[in-house]
């Protein structure tokens, strides 16, 4: 009797360390370039192709092709045959992927740029795969990150589906100002900022509050760097927004900027 309940107790022991280690995170394979990834993994969140953030050149078309077999994410995905056609963002992360159908009759020289860093990437394939993952890039700095996708060869589709980043990043707009910083001094905070382009002027908004801003200041657009708000009051911890304003349309806001002067 002793013999058989030792026994099973061995057996059940055996069973549960055999899923304890079969189903550990070091044992579950990420999804690797060239596989179907239909819904984003663990640390991960998805973007649409059509999300307002994302800025496209011209010469882009919307596809919302539907026949047995093909999928896009949510339904639909940009795509063009020109060379030379852009799309532009900007996100608060340390990852990215690329979602697209790996398929015949796909441009093979497509570029992406990070941070001024251009690489080469394709989704041309014999055999088609729908919402493959067809670039990744990992182990990127904390932080705002500019990227730019370029279509390489005219006649040939380059297509966007979905984006992947971070599940705790941001996708920003390529007007957006970025990395903010509030640096206190005496009755007044100093606040830097990286330029937009095509920035016309900057708003910046700020109140004794997180995400609620009373006052608000316009700074030209050559003043990104060391702009001063004057006239607050010492120990009060104040927190900052900015905002660009590019051909008469305001972008979304900065991150937020915290300073105690």
């Amino acid at each position: 009797m002793k013999q058989n309940l030792k026994t099973k107790i061995g057996m059940l022991f055996g069973m549960l360390l055999y899923i304890l280690i079969a189903f550990s995170p070091a044992q579950v394979s990420a999804a690797s370039v060239g596989e179907a990834l239909t819904t984003p993994e663990k640390g991960w969140m998805r973007i649409d192709d059509a999300d307002i953030n994302a800025t496209y050149s011209s010469g882009w078309g919307v596809s919302s092709y539907v026949r047995q077999g093909y999928s896009l994410y949510k339904g639909s995905a940009h795509y063009t045959r020109a060379g030379g056609a852009s799309l532009k963002f900007n996100f608060y992360g340390t990852k990215i992927r690329i979602i697209d159908i790996i398929q015949q009759n796909r441009a093979s020289n497509n570029s992406i740029t990070i941070d001024g860093v251009t690489e080469k990437y394709s989704a041309n394939g014999v055999s088609e795969v729908n919402q493959a993952i067809v670039f990744e890039k990992m182990n990127l700095p904390l932080g705002y990150h500019t990227v730019t996708i370029s279509s390489g060869e005219s006649g040939y589709y380059l297509q966007i589906d979905a984006i992947d980043i971070d599940d705790n990043g941001i996708f920003l707009n390529i007007n957006t100002p970025l990395d903010l910083k509030a640096n206190p001094g005496d009755s007044l905070v100093t606040l830097n900022w990286k330029p937009v382009d095509l920035a016309d002027s900057y708003t910046v908004k700020y109140g004794t509050e997180s995400g609620k801003y009373t006052e608000t200041v316009t700074a030209t657009k050559d003043t990104f760097g060391n702009f001063v708000i004057p006239s607050l009051t010492n120990g009060t911890k104040y927190y900052f927004v900015v905002s660009a304003t590019v051909k008469g349309k305001e972008s979304s806001v900065s991150n937020e900027a915290i300073a105690t002067p």
